[in-house]
């Protein structure tokens, strides 16, 4: 079966967008469900719940990452639709909640063993993208363990009155899905709960794995996909850079003529990134104007990571740097969606001035 590069990204990026989409219903569900199952198992679901807010900031930081956004798929929004709807509805049992509900855990826990399976056979920018996901799917098959011994728990008291026959099955199982990833679902930490440098590092080296696939791709068409990618991923990054951390920096005395240097670099990248898109067809063309965007970038790079990154710690709290975090990727966010990465003309920002389309304001010093 053949699936282009551009498929490949597109078909994942379908899956992540329905796996947000429906863990964005679980968390509402979360705030509706009331069982009556008990203090302790009470306590369970709580504990649930505060990992499924922490999952849904992973994905979001996931997708982030990826760098590609499309619309969630008219199954996963019924799905999500049919589930607050049940768990709202005061007609419908405790226990039929609780199992839609299981259900549709289990569906999250084997789409993100799927889009698992899929970064282990793509691109090494895919499978660094999505290596959080690794957290994500054992934190399901975790919480899926442990709803189906609930459910049997609860489920057998609600309809007995009688609670259920001991059994080692369900504590095994959820021994193992407890161990099974556990030093990740502990550890990872979504991006918004980055300081602002960690995340530019990371997006920093998704692009050093772009410019590595596009040299070793198998053939032109496979390093034009990856091209692309980089193209969207490049201006999101740029743009949502100037606009939120360039522009806070540019109102100190020592910081400003390097953020207006650093401008003046996005722009000539933007700029390259266009003249490039014009020379797709001509392979040695095209590998020629590639290597000199990735000396430029690598420059560009190994600057902001020592003078950048020193002017930020020298004026900024932890708490500065957090804030500027989530206002970067906001405004990353919202340039993700606008550009897609099919037809981006990238040097159409090089006409701002910097801090044009702020939203740095959470992150003001």
């Amino acid at each position: 079966m053949n699936v282009s590069e551009k498929e490949k990204r597109e078909g994942i990026a379908g899956e992540l967008a329905d796996i947000f989409h429906r863990q964005s219903a679980i968390v509402e569900c979360n705030s509706i469900l009331q069982f009556n199952v008990g203090n302790a198992k009470s306590n369970r679901f709580q504990k649930m719940a505060e990992e499924d807010e922490k999952n849904l900031k992973m994905i979001e930081s996931v997708i982030n990452s990826f760098g590609l956004r499309v619309p969630a798929k008219t199954l996963a929004e019924t799905m999500s639709e049919t589930l607050i709807e049940t768990v709202s509805d005061e007609s419908v049992t405790p226990l039929e909640q609780l199992a839609l509900y299981t259900l549709t855990k289990q569906n999250q826990m084997m789409c993100c063993h799927l889009v698992h399976k899929s970064a282990q056979v793509s691109a090494a920018d895919i499978k660094l993208a999505l290596t959080p996901f690794e957290g994500i799917y054992a934190s399901f098959t975790k919480q899926v363990a442990e709803l189906v011994v609930l459910t049997e728990e609860f489920g057998v008291e609600w309809l007995t009155g009688e609670k259920p026959a001991s059994g080692i099955t369900g504590r095994v199982r959820d021994a193992m899905a407890t161990v099974m990833g556990a030093v990740l679902s502990k550890t990872a930490k979504p991006f918004e709960e980055m300081n602002v440098m960690e995340v530019l590092a990371i997006e920093h080296r998704k692009v050093d794995a772009l410019f590595k696939e596009i040299e070793s791709a198998d053939d032109h068409e496979s390093a034009k996909g990856f091209f692309a990618q980089l193209k969207g991923d490049l201006t999101a990054h740029s743009i949502a850079e100037e606009d939120t951390v360039y522009s806070t920096f540019k109102t100190f005395a020592d910081s400003n003529e390097k953020m207006e240097h650093a401008q003046e670099e996005h722009m000539e990248l933007r700029s390259i990134l266009d003249e490039i898109s014009l020379v797709l067809d001509d392979e040695d063309e095209f590998s020629a104007r590639v290597e000199q965007l990735k000396e430029k970038v690598q420059h560009h790079v190994k600057e902001e990571e020592t003078t950048l990154f020193a002017l930020i710690e020298k004026h900024s709290s932890k708490e500065q740097q957090i804030a500027l975090s989530k206002a970067f990727l906001d405004e990353k966010r919202v340039i993700q969606i606008n550009v897609g990465t099919d037809d981006i003309a990238a040097s159409a920002a090089n006409d701002r001035s910097i801090g044009t389309n702020t939203n740095s304001n959470d992150a003001s010093l």
